[in-house]
C-alpha cells in the first residue's frame, strides 16, 4: 500500500478535474486507487497486491485484461492550470578501489619498437571491486609483442600471499580457431588468491613491443573513477626522435590555473626521459555521457608524429595485396553488361554472403602479414582490413575507381572532432572503408550486410580519412540519410476509444537494419514482432490490419491499424490524451560535476491527425508551437492546428553530437524537465465551454 500527500502552492489553483479510477478486484489480483483534493493538497492511496504465485491459462488471460486496466488508470490524472514536474533522485556512486601506488615507464628504440613496464598497487574498497579485480588479463600477439606478469602479491593485514607465475594461464584468443592463417593471439591470464574486500594487491608487468603496425602513441588521464594517491608516467626516447608531447593539467577543454600534473624533462646520454607525477588525486563522480577523459581530466598525450609516414605505409601495404587473379576475373566476367551500380551491388553481396569476418582488429598484426586478395576469397574469410582489400581488387577489377578510407569507430561533438582530426593518434581512423563512386552515387563498402541500401553507410556523420591524409565527415546524399519519419491519423470516438492508422518510413541505416530483421524473420517472429511493436505503444491497443511492410524497394515502410480502447481519457464532460513527443536525450545525473556530451546523430519526425468526435468541439487546452534548442545544431521543434473536429500535431527532432560545459548543463535539464511536463504534450477537449 502506499500514501502519497502532494502539496500545492496557491498559484495552482483549484483541479480543472479529477480522476475516478477504475478499481480491480479478482481472484488473483487486487488494485484500488482513490485520490481527492483539499486545502490545497493532493491525497493518494493505493492498494496493489497480487493474491497467487501461480497462474492457470484462465487466470493469466485475466490478469493480462487487469494490467490492461491498471495501465489506463495509471494514465488518468488531475488537471490543473499548470504542468507537475518530477525530481530525479541524484545518483551515487563510491570508488571499488584506491590506488595507491601507479608507476607506468617506457622506453622506445624507435617508433615501432618499445617496451613498457606497468606497475601498480592498490586497496579492494566494494565487492563489486573484489569481482572485478581477482582476475587479470592481458590480451597480446607473440609475433607482434611479448607480455609476462613479473610479480603479484596479495596482502590482508601482515598476511602477504605471492601468485605462483607458473599456475598463469596462456588462453587463445576467441577468433584464433575461425581464423588459422593469421598470426594467432593469445590471452594471459593470472588469478589472484585471496583477495577480499580490503586487500591491498600489488602486481606489475611487463610488454615488449616489436615491429608494431602502428606508430608509438599514448594518452593517460590523471584522474579516474577511483581515487589515486600516487601515479608517474615516463617515457625514455632517443634524442634522434621527434616526440610530441601535450599536457593538460585540467583537461584539453577546462580552463582552469589549478597545477595537477608536475612535468620534468631530462637528457640522459642519447636518451631524452619525460616524467609526469601526480599525487592525491580524488575520485570523479560516474556520470552518463562523459566526453573522452582527456578533454575534461588532467592528461597527458604523447605521439611520435609522422601521420603521412603512416599512411604511406598503410596504402603501400594494401595495395601490394590487390590482386587481380583468376578468382577476381571469374566473379568480373559474369558482370559483362551490367551498369556500375549493378556491378557494386553485385560485389557487395557476394562479399557480404560469402566472406565472413574473423581475425584480428584493424592493427593488431603487421600490415606483411595481411592477405593477397585472391586467398581471401578462397579461404573465405578476413578481417577487415583484408575484406577492404578483396572489395577494392573486385571493383577495380570491374573497372572502376575505388579508394581506401578509414572511419572512426564513434562520434563525437564538433570541438572534440576538430582536435582530433588536428591531432595524430594512429589508431583513432580504426575502420577500413572502400568508396567508390558509380552512376552517380558514392557507396560506402565493408560496413553493411547484403540488405543495405548503396549509398547509405553505417558510419554516417563520423569523421574519416583519406590515406593521402585529408579528414572529412561521411555524409551521405539527403535521401540516403538516416530517419524514420512516423505519420498517425487518428479517428477519435467521444467515449475515448480510437482508431489509429500508423505508418512507418524508413531511411538510410534504419532501412538496413529493418530490412535485414524482416528478412530473417518466421512467421513466428513477425507475429510477435508485430505484437511486440503494438504493445510499445500500448498493451491496450488491438490490431485491425495485417501487418503491411514492403522493403523492397527504398525507403521501406511498416504500416498498420490498430483500435485504442482508451486514447484518450473521459471525465464526464471533459477528454485529455498525451500526443507523442519525441524522446529526444535524457541527462539522468541530478547533480552533474562534469561536462556533459550527446553523441548520437537523430532525426526524428512524428506528425499525429486526430478527427475530433462532433461532441467535444471546444478545445480548452492544446501544447501550442514551440521551438526548444539544445545546441547550435540541435533543436526540437513543435507544430501544431486546430480547426473544428481536426488536430494535428507535427514535432521534429534534430539531434546532432555536442558537448555543454557543467556549468551550463542545469539550463539544459531544464529544458527537458520542461519538455516532460504535461503541458509540453497533452491535449484536451471538452463538449461545452469552461
Amino acid at each position: 500500500e502506499e500514501d502519497l500527500t502532494v502539496c500545492f502552492d496557491p498559484s495552482w489553483g483549484l483541479p480543472l478535474s479529477i480522476p475516478e479510477y477504475k478499481n480491480i478486484q479478482n481472484d488473483c489480483m487486487t488494485w484500488k486507487r482513490d485520490i481527492g483534493f483539499s486545502d490545497g493538497q493532493l491525497n493518494i492511496h493505493t492498494r496493489y497486491a497480487i493474491d497467487t504465485v501461480q497462474f492457470s491459462p484462465e487466470q493469466y488471460s485475466e490478469l493480462k485484461e487487469s494490467l490492461k486496466a491498471i495501465a489506463s488508470n495509471v494514465r488518468m490524472l488531475p488537471l490543473f492550470d499548470r504542468g507537475l514536474a518530477a525530481k530525479a533522485a541524484e545518483r551515487k556512486s563510491e570508488p571499488d578501489i584506491i590506488i595507491l601506488e601507479e608507476d607506468t615507464s617506457y622506453e622506445l628504440k624507435d617508433e615501432y619498437t618499445w617496451s613498457e613496464k606497468n606497475y601498480i598497487k592498490f586497496q579492494i574498497l566494494t565487492y563489486s571491486g573484489k569481482k572485478d579485480y581477482s582476475e587479470l588479463k592481458l590480451a597480446f600477439i607473440p609475433s607482434v609483442e611479448n607480455v609476462a606478469f613479473d610479480f603479484a602479491k596479495v596482502y590482508n593485514g601482515a598476511k602477504c600471499t605471492e601468485l605462483n607465475l607458473a599456475e598463469n594461464k596462456l588462453m587463445d584468443a576467441s577468433w584464433n580457431a575461425s581464423a588459422p592463417r593469421y598470426p594467432q593471439g593469445r590471452t594471459l591470464v593470472a588469478n589472484l588468491p585471496s583477495v577480499e574486500i580490503g586487500s591491498v594487491i600489488e602486481y606489475q608487468y611487463t610488454v615488449t613491443h616489436n615491429a608494431r603496425t602502428v606508430p608509438f602513441s599514448l594518452v593517460s588521464s590523471f584522474r579516474s573513477f577511483n581515487p589515486i594517491r600516487s601515479k608517474r608516467i615516463s617515457v625514455t626516447y632517443p634524442n634522434r626522435m621527434k616526440l610530441d608531447h601535450q599536457l593538460s593539467q585540467n583537461g584539453r577543454f577546462i580552463k582552469s590555473e589549478t597545477v595537477n600534473i608536475e612535468e620534468k624533462a631530462e637528457a640522459q646520454g642519447d636518451n631524452i626521459t619525460l616524467t609526469w607525477t601526480t599525487q592525491n588525486q580524488p575520485e570523479i563522480k560516474t556520470e552518463s555521457n562523459l566526453p573522452r577523459l582527456r578533454y575534461i581530466l588532467p592528461c597527458i598525450s604523447v605521439t611520435t608524429g609522422g601521420r603521412q609516414r603512416f599512411l604511406e605505409e598503410i596504402s603501400d601495404a594494401m595495395l601490394h595485396k590487390v590482386a587481380d587473379g583468376p578468382g577476381a576475373r571469374q566473379i568480373v566476367e559474369k558482370m559483362d553488361g551490367m551498369s556500375a551500380i549493378r556491378k557494386v551491388l553485385a560485389i557487395r553481396n557476394m562479399v557480404a554472403r560469402d566472406i565472413r569476418t574473423a581475425g584480428p582488429s584493424t592493427f593488431a598484426i603487421p600490415m606483411g602479414a595481411l592477405t593477397n586478395s585472391e586467398r581471401t576469397l578462397k579461404d573465405g574469410y578476413g578481417n577487415s582490413l583484408d575484406k577492404a582489400i578483396l572489395i577494392y581488387s573486385l571493383l577495380k577489377a570491374a573497372g572502376l575507381k575505388p579508394e581506401f578510407v578509414f572511419a572512426k569507430a564513434s562520434r563525437e561533438s564538433e570541438a572534440i572532432e576538430k582536435d582530433i582530426a588536428a591531432s595524430f593518434f594512429a589508431n583513432t581512423f580504426s575502420v577500413p572503408l572502400v568508396r567508390v563512386k558509380a552512376d552517380g552515387v558514392t557507396c560506402w563498402l565493408n560496413e553493411s550486410t547484403q540488405y543495405a541500401e548503396l549509398g547509405t553507410c553505417a558510419y554516417e556523420g563520423h569523421q574519416a580519412i583519406t590515406l593521402s591524409g585529408k579528414t572529412f565527415t561521411i555524409t551521405p546524399d539527403d535521401k540516403y540519410l538516416t530517419k524514420v519519419p512516423t505519420v498517425t491519423n487518428a479517428t477519435l470516438q467521444a467515449d475515448g476509444s480510437a482508431r489509429l492508422d500508423v505508418t512507418y518510413t524508413y531511411y538510410g541505416n534504419s532501412f538496413n537494419s529493418m530490412k535485414k530483421e524482416l528478412a530473417e524473420h518466421t512467421p513466428e517472429d513477425r507475429r510477435r514482432f508485430y505484437l511486440h511493436m503494438l504493445d510499445s505503444i500500448s498493451p491496450s491497443f488491438k490490431d485491425e490490419s495485417e501487418l503491411k511492410t514492403n522493403f523492397v524497394s527504398y525507403p521501406g515502410t511498416i504500416s498498420f491499424s490498430v483500435t485504442a480502447p482508451d486514447f484518450a481519457i473521459v471525465q464526464k464532460d471533459t477528454m485529455f490524451l498525451e500526443l507523442p513527443l519525441p524522446d529526444t536525450f535524457s541527462i539522468s545525473d541530478d547533480r552533474r560535476t562534469l561536462p556533459f556530451e550527446h553523441k548520437s546523430s537523430e532525426k526524428i519526425y512524428t506528425k499525429i491527425t486526430i478527427a475530433l468526435p462532433p461532441d467535444f468541439s471546444t478545445l480548452l487546452y492544446e501544447p501550442g508551437s514551440s521551438n526548444t534548442a539544445f545546441s547550435a545544431n540541435s533543436y526540437l521543434n513543435v507544430k501544431t492546428s486546430y480547426k473544428p473536429e481536426l488536430f494535428t500535431f507535427e514535432a521534429t527532432a534534430i539531434l546532432k553530437p555536442f558537448l555543454v560545459a557543467k556549468d551550463k548543463v542545469p539550463a539544459l535539464q531544464e529544458q527537458l524537465r520542461k519538455l516532460d511536463n504535461l503541458s509540453k504534450k497533452m491535449l484536451v477537449i471538452s463538449k461545452q465551454d469552461k
